[in-house]
Order: C-alpha cells, then structure tokens, then sequence
C-alpha cells in the first residue's frame, strides 16, 4: 500500500496537469474575445449586446479559472477509433489563437487519413501543446511545419518550428515534470503530453533542438 505523502503527490500532480489543460482552454477563449473586441474597435463598430456578450465570457472564463482549485480528481479515459488527420486539422486551427500578432506559417503535409485506436480528447490537447509551444519559440515570424506519414504500421507525426532553439544542455530535461525554460511557463506542457502519449501505448521525442521537431509515434488501428 502507498504511503500518504506518495498519494498525496500523485494526486497533486494529477490536479496540476488537469488545470494545466484547462487553463490551456480557457486562454484560447479568452484570446478570442480579445480578438472580437479589437476588430470590433478597429472598424468602429459598437453594439451594446456584443460588448455585454464578451464580458460575460471573460467573467465566466474568470471564475473557472477560479474554481479549478476545486479539482479533487479526474480520470477520463476513453479509446476508440480516431482519425489523427482530422485531430491535427483541430489542433491547428485552435492554435492559431496564441498567434496574435505574430507573422507565422503553418505547412501542413496530413494529407493521408489515418485511424489509430486512442482517446482523442487526450491526442488533440497534446497537439495543442506542442503547437502552443512552437508559437511561443517564434519571437516576430517564422514557420511551423506539420507532417503525418505510415510506416510500418505506425503513424508517425513531426512538428517542427524555425522559432528560439532549444539549448543542447536541457534537451534532456524537456520532458521533466515541473521543468521550463520560460519565464511564464508552468512545466506541465510536455510532461503532460508525453504521459499522455504514452498511455495510448505511443512515444514521443525531441528528435532535432536546432530546428526544434517532436516525433510522435503511435500504433495504426487495423
């Protein structure tokens, strides 16, 4: 039987990495009503219930954010045939609200569909951290490249960004629980995400810090 304090730092990572996720989600939101609100003040349109509207959900995006504190425990687990094509479609469309300002490319090469058996929720939020990552390591403009390809009845991704290179003396840290190199970030990202791949019986690597790439690697669904 586990001892209490090993218990009680499983769940405290548990309830870090959920309100990691949720936090992820929550930005995206809150990226969007900014968004809304300068277009409308850019083009000099004003409409009372539109501004009301965004209020409410910066207010409501501000008490989740409040109460993820609440989080006791979560295990939310469900694989079935998914199709990794449609999920990094997702995944970069929910990513390009970090880009904000910023002049970024996205190549995307995922023209094959390909199933595997897997939870998407879970593979879709850990696209969205890597890409989320690349955006923040692209200072002004740059690019972000997306590939998907079979072999050997694996689906093999590769996300690669031309932003801040990851340094040769952290690269084996990367996927560290708590580790960061930011000065705003949390450390759960790629934890996160390798956990995750993982528990869908998938790898993933930092195969190149230079022109920084992720291989993810996970089973084809025959």
């Amino acid at each position: 039987m586990p001892e209490v304090s090993q218990y009680s730092d499983e769940l405290h990572k548990q309830i870090s990495y959920v309100s990691h996720e949720i936090r992820n989600n929550i930005s995206i939101c809150d990226m969007y009503a900014q968004i809304l609100k300068r277009r409308l003040q850019n083009e000099g349109i004003y409409n009372d219930d539109f501004s009301q509207s965004l209020n409410c959900i910066e207010n409501s995006l501000q008490l989740i954010t409040a109460n993820l504190t609440e989080l006791k425990a979560l295990n939310n687990s469900e694989k079935h045939i998914c199709d990794i094509k449609e999920l990094l479609l997702a995944s970069i469309r929910m990513s390009k609200a970090y880009v904000d300002d910023k002049n970024i490319d996205f190549k995307v090469n995922v023209s094959e569909s390909v199933n595997v058996f897997a939870d998407e929720n879970k593979l879709l939020s850990c696209f969205v951290n890597i890409l989320k990552n690349a955006i923040e390591a692209i200072e002004i403009k740059g690019v972000i490249s997306i590939s998907l390809r079979c072999k050997s009845n694996n689906a093999i991704i590769h996300f690669s960004n031309s932003g801040i290179p990851i340094e040769p003396k952290i690269r084996d840290k990367v996927f560290n629980y708590g580790f960061t190199s930011k000065d705003f970030g949390s450390g759960f990202g790629l934890c996160l995400t390798k956990e995750y791949i993982e528990s869908q019986n998938g790898q993933i690597n930092l195969l190149k810090s230079d022109e920084t790439t992720f291989e993810i690697v996970i089973s084809i669904a025959f």
